[in-house]
């Protein structure tokens, strides 16, 4: 007999079912490490095969107990920010994933289970009201979670739950809570979006992306009756539940639902922005960091690489989310982020003693390095506009004619403003 399938070796001379039969007399308890399956140490003797190829991984996972296929997933949202830490999820068979990030989950198979076959509980948990930035961390979790969500072609069932704490709640006094105040203070044009007044507000449109929910609930674990604005958060949550089963794709065009006289679409771009511009000033030790990550993850290969924030802002300059604003917003960030970049050789001849390369062995010297960032920054990104930050950008440009730079910023403006001008959208 002939071996039909290499990825699987002298195997494939069984048939389908038979190799299905031996996997189920594999192990129940299947660990799922950050590096399976490419470390042996975490596998026990009768797991070893998975290291063999791709293939029978995949052929396994579907048979054993391992958090593939288990029935119930809980997922963990927490609104302390720690450096690479970002959610928890744990299956009813004990399986655990600590997640650091979007593409720790990807190459961990956390983007590709089942989704549709799962019975998914999400539990969010209350912002402490005296930590401000803490609902914008929360936010950014929820949002790139719900990257993963909106993907996936259905579930068995979703529960978004807004859980509370000892020490915290999603209510205030027996109303909404409300961590940021006079948000009209903070943006540039000097007002608030409508319907983002309460911390429930900045994360729970998040899930209104998702489609195809058999059975879809959101719901608060306190609710005080009476109060007109616990009415509306009940009303919200319905109306989200309501969204959530539809069918329909998401997208603009293919669902007319709209979210408070706004489509989903818009309203949501319009709250990132809103968010961003926030975050850009707010004085917290949480903001420090939160800063700090969203300049140390701007590219994320190298130097001139690919940006998924990047891409996004190229997205809200095309929508004209804001207006042209945008664009002064995206000149203002890219300048600072360049200016704060510990390996650029600009930075390095404005600030020789701030980052020893030798120091750090480990880190990546060739352009761009998120841990760089966090070795020279360990307390975070000041506001931007604080004085410190505004020195730290005015020595910085004394070297920007460096040969490193080649005039990168003002090719960017150019480009942008040029997409702008071809914006069908305001040409009519």
């Amino acid at each position: 007999m002939e071996i039909t399938d290499p990825n699987l070796g002298m195997l494939s001379l069984l048939p389908a079912e038979v190799r299905t039969m031996i996997w189920k007399h594999f192990s129940p308890q299947l660990h799922v490490s950050r590096s399976l399956p490419r470390k042996p140490n975490h596998l026990s003797r009768d797991q070893e095969i998975l290291l063999a190829s791709r293939k029978i991984y995949a052929e396994v996972a579907a048979e054993v107990p391992s958090g593939y296929n288990d029935d119930t997933i809980v997922i963990s949202v927490r609104p302390e920010y720690r450096y690479k830490s970002w959610i928890k999820a744990k299956t009813t068979k004990g399986v655990q994933w600590d997640l650091e990030d979007l593409s720790d989950a990807t190459s961990r198979g956390f983007c590709d289970l089942p989704w549709h076959s799962l019975n998914v509980q999400i539990w969010i948990w209350a912002p402490h009201r005296k930590v401000s930035a803490q609902i914008i961390c929360l936010y950014k979790k929820v949002r790139a979670l719900v990257e993963i969500l909106k993907g996936a072609k259905g579930f068995m069932s979703l529960w978004v739950v807004f859980g509370h704490t000892t020490k915290t709640s999603w209510f205030d006094d027996a109303q909404p809570q409300r961590s940021i105040k006079n948000k009209s203070d903070l943006l540039p044009w000097a007002g608030e979006i409508p319907w983002a007044k309460w911390d429930y507000q900045f994360i729970f449109p998040l899930f209104l992306q998702i489609r195809n929910v058999k059975m879809a609930r959101m719901y608060s674990t306190e609710m005080f009756e009476g109060k007109r604005e616990n009415l509306r958060m009940g009303e919200a949550f319905m109306h989200a539940q309501g969204i959530m089963r539809k069918t329909t794709p998401y997208g603009l065009r293919a669902d007319p639902d709209r979210y408070q006289g706004k489509r989903i679409e818009e309203h949501l771009d319009v709250l990132f922005m809103m968010v961003e511009r926030i975050l850009d000033v707010l004085p917290t030790k949480t903001a420090n960091m939160l800063r700090l990550d969203r300049f140390s993850s701007w590219y994320t290969d190298k130097l001139h690489g690919n940006s998924p924030y990047e891409n996004e802002l190229k997205k809200l300059l095309l929508d004209d989310v804001q207006g042209h604003d945008t664009l002064s917003s995206m000149n203002k960030w890219y300048r600072i982020m360049r200016a704060h970049n510990p390996l650029s050789l600009a930075y390095r001849s404005a600030f020789p003693e701030t980052f020893d390369s030798t120091k750090h062995p480990d880190i990546d010297a060739r352009g761009w390095n998120r841990d760089a960032w966090h070795c020279v920054y360990r307390h975070g990104i000041p506001p931007l506009n604080s004085k410190e930050t505004d020195k730290r950008y005015r020595k910085w440009t004394m070297e920007y004619d460096a040969p490193e730079n080649g005039g990168e910023f003002v090719k960017l403006q150019s480009y942008f403003s040029l997409l702008i001008a071809r914006n069908p959208v305001l040409d009519s």
